[in-house]
């Protein structure tokens, strides 16, 4: 794990953001960040939802399908 700012690997945990996600702060500039999600969505599941969505399927119903 590296700052996304100066790519220093001194990093400390530094609380939870507003939706319970782990902030981490940089010991080398300051600046506080929150690592993205690796939630990867395959290729096989987005060509359904582009299928979906030209079948003009709401976007409600398309979140509670997938």
């Amino acid at each position: 794990m590296h700052c996304p700012n100066c790519s220093s690997p001194k990093i400390k945990k530094n609380g939870s953001t507003y939706y319970g996600r782990q902030n981490h702060k940089c010991k080398s500039c300051g600046r506080q960040f929150v690592f993205p999600n690796n939630h990867n969505i395959s290729e096989y599941v987005k060509g359904l939802i582009r299928k979906a969505l030209l079948e003009r399927v709401s976007l409600g119903g398309i979140t509670r399908m997938f």
